[in-house]
């Protein structure tokens, strides 16, 4: 009997000791919580044109550069967190097929109000440009911009601000899987971010007690190419076509699990799409076409420290 007990005292001992370097992942954010990033985007785009079987290709580059401020205004009291992203300031840069050097301008100030759990499970979101009441949508850019996807970009900003977490606690080389749902924007089906994460390990990052993490992210696109790339197409056309692609990429990000909130994320992404579509312009003549578009992007975030 005595053996017994000591087997399963040394048996939950063992199992104690392999869950102590576990630890909880949450958004652990109080009200009037304030933190500052600084987040840096570099991509580069190619969109090719085949109309009647001319091919006509074109190059974009362009980058960005920006602080942003999050304020916890509330939190709900069924424990939701409700945040404010207000950007401070922004350059970006582009570089347009035909153009000899890059066009630098300041990005329109925004302000996105974010309703998110402690799992980072984002519940709505909605952008708004203060300065600038002439803006055509005040969730992202126009609905005839092609970079807005189709999506919509304030829920997509959100969710990559804060990225889910498990309701289990985690130890190094765990994994855990989760589906987002994103609501269509702009002649967009709505589609479902798949995020693939792993617990890479924990350690000092900065003087901070963090979790390094990555995660995958896949995202599938379906969108009508008429609604989103409009201005793009023949003036006076008029028919169908459908658009397909996915986006992907990764981020390795540092997470201060004490207070609650990002360090540092950085990372890869592609994007591709690609459409064939037969129109009928003004005349009534028949456009045969297809439309293929490629972007690779890299991408940093990191908390400002205050002194």
């Amino acid at each position: 009997m005595r053996k017994i007990t000591w087997f399963v005292l040394a048996l939950l001992l063992c199992l104690a000791a392999a869950r102590a370097d576990a630890v909880v992942l949450r958004y652990a954010l109080k009200k009037n919580d304030v933190a500052r990033f600084q987040e840096m985007n570099a991509a580069a785009a190619r969109t090719t044109f085949n109309l009647q079987g001319q091919p006509q290709s074109q190059t974009t580059q362009f980058t960005q550069n920006a602080v942003y401020r999050e304020t916890v205004a509330d939190l709900t009291p069924g424990g939701a967190i409700l945040l404010v992203r207000a950007m401070e300031a922004g350059k970006s840069t582009h570089q347009m097929p035909g153009q000899q050097e890059k066009i630098s301008q300041d990005m329109p100030k925004s302000k996105t109000l974010i309703k998110m759990t402690p799992l980072g499970n984002v519940l709505s979101a909605r952008t708004s440009f203060p300065e600038s009441a002439s803006q055509e949508s005040p969730s992202g850019p126009s609905q005839t911009d092609p970079r807005s996807l189709g999506l919509d970009m304030a829920t997509l900003e959100a969710v990559f601000s804060h990225i889910p977490f498990p309701e289990r606690d985690v130890k190094p080389n765990d994994t855990w899987k989760d589906e987002v749902r994103l609501p269509g924007f702009v002649g967009s089906q709505a589609v479902t971010i798949t995020f693939t994460s792993r617990l890479l390990g924990l350690g000092p990052y900065k003087g901070r007690n963090c979790a390094r993490i990555r995660t995958a992210f896949e995202i599938p696109l379906e969108m009508d190419l008429g609604q989103v790339m409009g201005r793009m197409l023949p003036q006076g056309s008029s028919g169908e076509a459908d658009t397909k692609g996915k986006i992907v990429g990764r981020l390795d990000w540092q997470f201060d699990y004490n207070r609650g909130h990002v360090v540092y994320a950085e990372g890869p992404m592609q994007m591709t799409a690609n459409a064939s579509f037969t129109y009928t312009d003004a005349e009534g003549k028949p456009i045969v076409g297809s439309v293929n578009f490629a972007m690779k992007a890299n991408g940093k975030t990191w908390l400002i420290e205050e002194k």
